[in-house]
């Protein structure tokens, strides 16, 4: 059963939100273990849009967008707890991920470990990365 890791960040501004995203958008492709393989088995970054059921876009949702609490969330998967502490402890380009983002000077996210996601068993075969930015015309997608 695969394992997830969200972080959980508090950026007010829209264009920060923005940078964070793409932080991870550059840097997470580049991470590969030992073996020179992919071993971050999905990735999704977003902005929290509303704090409501609204359609995604709306102008009802872009008012309603939290000033306080988190406002954008990172999940990735994992096949293996081992390939979470390589990436906590090991890998070259999430130490430059962490470092960009200590640069920006934001406080720090909540961060959630959890094996299986909300009791769904399922097994992850291939890397897919979704960022999500609803500034932008469309989703970016890649895999």
């Amino acid at each position: 059963m695969p394992w997830y890791r969200t972080l959980m960040f508090h950026i007010p501004d829209a264009q920060t939100q923005s940078a964070v995203i793409d932080i991870f958008r550059d840097g997470v492709p580049k991470l590969v273990n030992k073996n020179n393989k992919p071993y971050v088995k999905l990735l999704q970054a977003s902005r929290l849009v509303a704090a409501g059921p609204l359609p995604k876009g709306s102008k009802e949702a872009q008012k309603n967008q939290p000033k306080d609490g988190f406002t954008v969330f990172v999940t990735m998967a994992f096949q293996t707890y081992r390939d979470i502490v390589y990436y906590d402890n090991e890998d070259p380009a999430h130490k430059k991920i962490r470092e960009k983002i200590k640069d920006m000077k934001l406080s720090l996210p909540v961060v959630l470990t959890t094996q299986g996601w909300m009791g769904c068993k399922h097994s992850i075969d291939e890397a897919a990365y979704v960022f999500v930015d609803p500034e932008s015309e469309d989703d970016k997608k890649e895999k």
